[in-house]
């Protein structure tokens, strides 16, 4: 069914609206929310990529539907539109257009949290269970995509690294009403609590002060941060994503196209003690689905397993911000997730590939699985990666590069046995910087700017203006203006004044006084 035949059948759609109903549950192209609430006359429409303008699209097919409103339009995750108040008889009218691949019912999407009774977490991630955090990057140049219920931006923990802050959901955004957001983007990124402890925060709010959103609204966001993405490609960006509820094939579209795109997303498995394939995000195929596990390595009992989870985190008394600008403790998979998003920065940073965390994680080290992969997330493999990527990607930096390889493996590997925390802390993360980003910087710009500019605009620029510009005024100036003043008023002008004016004064006056006056005197007086 075309566009144009869609007007009329929304027209008839009103009358034989029963007719209509009746199709809906076994069309194709309908996804309904499963295990999940389904908010009632709200879709998402997935249209074909080709369409150019979604918002355009969706005005001009629901014109002559007066009660439905667009809520949201997307043109970077995947081509479509969210809608509100759909009478069922112009759904059947959007599902038989050829420009629509498929709708998918809004549902209601929660935060992944429990509340509960010291920074374990961050010890554990390390790779050796020793009361010390030892990391040798801290995410600076990352930007950290919190989508949650806010963040509360001025926390002082937080350094005033909230970079910007947009919301979905009709609140200011800036502050947390919840609490939750502020949980998560403590544990991505604050100086204490946080993983990446240098990284940019970015507030995206999705979800309300009851901790409930929907579906399009979370949509929405990842639109929004692969826009951004899409706009400059070379930034490094991660996106958490602590919420949950059921299977929505729209979200998992979205997030799978972001991930394509270059962005790392990091999601929570769910708190139901099921299979995470169950719900969504969690069930999107490109996305770090992250269970939740305890001080002791056992899956927590609360976490969704099975084959969607990718990767397990500390998710029980996690200490991290409060909105109230102090600290609290929460357990959850919201919790384990940013973990996750934390190590995707220092990746990101590194210029080590994201998909390799779920390589480098420890292995044999969790217990309860439920038929869950037995990966921990460590940043241990990290460290000793250092040398063949930082190098190579930062190039050319061949004499600071060796002098960072020298400093990271000396005190990593020597001191270990004895005077771990000390040797660690000191002589790692100041080589890190120092050495690394400075000469990089330096022999990277100049070398840079120097050879490639000047000679492009040297030999392109000169040679065009020379030959084309001088040959062509030149020969068009000369041939024309010249020889046609040159023929037409010289000759004219100069033959008139010559030969008419001077012949007649010089031979008249000249031969009349001459002969008259001479020969008339003389012979009167002799």
């Amino acid at each position: 069914m075309t566009l144009s035949q869609s007007f009329a059948l929304l027209v008839a759609a009103n009358f034989v609206g029963v007719a209509f109903a009746q199709q809906l549950s076994e069309h194709r192209k309908l996804n309904r929310i499963v295990g999940g609430q389904a908010i009632p006359g709200q879709y998402i429409v997935q249209l074909d990529k080709r369409i150019p303008d979604s918002k355009g699209f969706a005005t001009k097919v629901l014109k002559r539907a007066l009660k439905s409103k667009v809520i949201n339009t997307y043109d970077y995750a995947f081509k479509g539109f969210a809608v509100a108040n759909l009478p069922d008889t112009v759904l059947s009218v959007l599902l038989n257009l050829n420009e629509v691949r498929d709708i998918s019912e809004d549902g209601v999407v929660t935060i992944d949290a429990i509340q509960s009774k010291p920074v374990w977490g961050l010890d554990h991630i390390d790779g050796v269970d020793d009361d010390m955090y030892e990391y040798a990057y801290t995410g600076l140049g990352v930007d950290a995509y919190i989508i949650d219920t806010g963040i509360l931006a001025s926390h002082a923990d937080l350094e005033g690294r909230v970079a910007s802050c947009i919301s979905f959901t009709g609140e200011a955004c800036g502050f947390d009403l919840h609490g939750h957001g502020t949980h998560v983007a403590g544990t991505v990124g604050s100086k204490t609590y946080g993983v990446a402890k240098q990284v940019s925060l970015h507030d995206v709010k999705v979800l309300n002060v009851n901790g409930t959103g929907s579906y399009a609204n979370v949509i929405a966001a990842v639109d929004h941060v692969t826009k951004i993405k899409q706009e400059n490609s070379t930034r490094k960006i991660v996106m958490n994503l602590s919420l949950g509820g059921g299977i929505s094939t729209a979200l998992n579209t979205a997030i799978n196209s972001a991930v394509d795109q270059g962005i790392a997303v990091a999601v929570a498995a769910g708190n139901n003690n099921q299979d995470a394939c169950n719900y969504s995000p969690a069930s999107a195929s490109k996305a770090l689905t992250v269970g939740a596990m305890t001080i002791t390595n056992a899956r927590s009992s609360f976490s969704n397993w099975g084959s969607c989870v990718d990767i397990f985190a500390p998710g029980s008394s996690i200490v991290s911000l409060s909105s109230t600008g102090g600290t609290s403790t929460k357990a959850g998979t919201s919790m384990a997730s940013p973990h996750v998003a934390g190590v995707a920065a220092l990746y990101l940073e590194a210029g080590r590939p994201v998909s390799k965390i779920v390589a480098d994680a420890a292995t044999d080290r969790l217990s309860d699985l439920s038929s869950s992969s037995n990966s921990l997330v460590s940043t241990a493999l990290l460290g000793e990666s250092i040398p063949p990527v930082i190098a190579p990607t930062q190039q050319p930096t061949l004499g600071p590069a060796k002098e960072s390889i020298s400093l990271t493996k000396g005190p990593a590997l020597v001191p270990t046995s004895v005077p771990v925390s000390p040797p660690s802390k000191a002589p790692v993360r100041p080589p890190t910087k120092a050495p690394v980003r400075p000469p990089s910087k330096a022999p990277v710009r100049p070398p840079t700017k120097a050879p490639v500019k000047p000679p492009v605009r040297a030999p392109v620029k000169p040679p065009v203006r020379a030959p084309i510009k001088p040959p062509v005024k030149p020969p068009v100036r000369a041939p024309v203006k010249p020889p046609v003043r040159a023929p037409v008023e010289p000759p004219v002008r100069a033959p008139v004044r010559a030969p008419v004016k001077p012949p007649v004064r010089a031979p008249i006056k000249p031969p009349v006084r001459a002969p008259v006056k001479p020969p008339v005197r003389a012979p009167v007086k002799n």
